[in-house]
């Protein structure tokens, strides 16, 4: 036993070390497509991306590289014929973890939202409300939710969204600027009441200085 243990160590040691210089591939791949998008190289982050899914050795990171690559499509360069195709390719990976298919599912609810597929959008993001083990994304996910009833018609259920959202524990201020923000155009054009819309522009701010010209420019229709 001990004459095995000795012969199989080194060899798990050089597992590991493969293991690591993969997943180092994969996570460099990943970084160098943020970079890229950072400094708006679109073309270039998506062949870092491509790097990335081919340097993945699981179902969840090439779910990951899909997704990622879908949400630079749609955030970044609003082609949601890509976004919608990546994000698409990301779920047929299904033995992926919850967190592989989580941006995909918020890309398609974001592109069918778009496109003015409001109930399409919201059977998306119902599904992904349902997901286990990504509760840091369910701030996006109410977002959308909102959105979708807001922009369809329905203030009601867009309201009860939205007053949960902005209350929600974890939100960074930035986020939780542009929920009142929603909160306060569900009041103003939805629902037609004014002072509320009001209240909620005034903490959109407090949160979210960047919110300010935009405010502005709704209050100047009360």
């Amino acid at each position: 036993m001990t004459r095995i243990l000795k012969t199989l160590i080194p060899l798990m040691l050089l597992s590991c070390a493969v293991s690591a210089e993969e997943q180092s591939a994969f996570k460099n791949s990943l970084n160098e497509a943020k970079k890229l998008r950072y400094e708006k190289k679109y073309p270039d982050a998506a062949k870092a991306y491509d790097a990335a899914f081919g340097a993945a050795k699981s179902e969840t990171d090439r779910a990951i590289a899909l997704s990622r690559k879908a949400h630079m499509y749609a955030i970044d360069m609003r082609d949601c014929d890509k976004a919608e195709e990546a994000a698409t390719a990301a779920l047929r990976h299904r033995k992926s973890h919850a967190v592989g298919h989580i941006t995909a599912l918020e890309v398609l609810a974001y592109c069918k939202i778009q496109d003015k597929k409001y109930d399409h959008a919201l059977t998306i993001v119902k599904k992904a409300e349902k997901m286990e083990g990504v509760d840091w994304a369910q701030g996006s996910i109410q977002m959308l939710k909102g959105d979708a009833y807001r922009l369809s018609g329905e203030p009601q259920e867009a309201l009860k969204v939205f007053s949960k959202l902005v209350e929600r524990e974890g939100l960074n201020n930035q986020f939780r600027g542009v929920a009142y923000l929603n909160l306060g155009l569900t009041y103003q054009y939805g629902l037609r009441q004014p002072e509320e819309a009001k209240q909620a522009y005034k903490n959109a701010v407090k949160y979210n200085d960047s919110l300010k010209s935009e405010v502005a420019g709704h209050l100047e229709g009360i």
